[in-house]
């Protein structure tokens, strides 16, 4: 059974860095869940983060229900 990996989005928000995890493990794996902690939510709301995620990692997104986005390759 394929595990499904989860990064979490903490304080620091959506950093270069960050982005170019999630590409790479999104390269290695076929679906991430992105997990965006309240910290993160502080300087904009789940919404907008799930789109910059999308746009930024050039992955698919399968659903955002509370503050996890599920994420897929293209």
């Amino acid at each position: 059974m394929d595990e499904i990996t989860t990064i979490n989005v903490g304080k620091n928000g959506l950093t270069d860095a960050l982005i170019g995890e999630i590409r790479s493990m999104l390269h290695k794996k076929k679906k991430l869940r992105i997990k965006f902690l309240k910290s993160a939510r502080a300087s904009s709301d789940r919404k907008s983060l799930a789109e910059e995620v999308v746009a930024k990692s050039r992955g698919k997104k399968v659903s955002l229900r509370g503050n996890i986005l599920l994420l897929s390759k293209r």
